[in-house]
């Protein structure tokens, strides 16, 4: 019982089809068989990103602040000497803070280029996904 929790077998924990339960079922024990440290070095794997998510959060806190109105507001200017990576980056979680859901890649591009960029006097619409 790990963590407190009782183990709960559902017979969807079997089924092939569904991705998860394929890699659990017949991707990892061959990765594992290979390379018998492959769960260990997965979770080291996934604790420093972890980490470096978290890193990235703190060292990007004070660039949201820097592009924020008062009102929350994301303004243009300070972000535009920024990289991609970074202005990605805070846009994100400029999105993240609101509740919004995630762009993705190709989508926080044409953000910044269609809206973002856009000329003062336009009125872009921009729409992301399925609406």
């Amino acid at each position: 019982m790990a963590h407190g929790l009782r183990w709960i077998e559902d017979e969807s924990n079997q089924d092939d089809s569904y991705d998860r339960n394929f890699l659990r079922l017949r991707v990892v024990p061959l990765l594992q068989q290979r390379w018998p440290h492959f769960a260990e070095a997965t979770a080291r794997s996934a604790a420093l990103c972890a980490e470096q998510e978290s890193l990235l959060d703190e060292l990007l806190a004070d660039d949201l602040a820097h592009c924020q109105t008062s009102q929350g507001a994301l303004q243009i200017a300070p972000m535009l000497a920024m990289s991609d990576a970074r202005r990605a980056a805070i846009i994100r979680r400029w999105l993240a803070g609101k509740n919004a859901p995630m762009p993705s890649r190709d989508a926080l591009v044409r953000i910044w280029q269609e809206v973002a960029l856009a000329r003062e006097d336009a009125s872009p619409c921009l729409r992301l996904g399925a609406v």
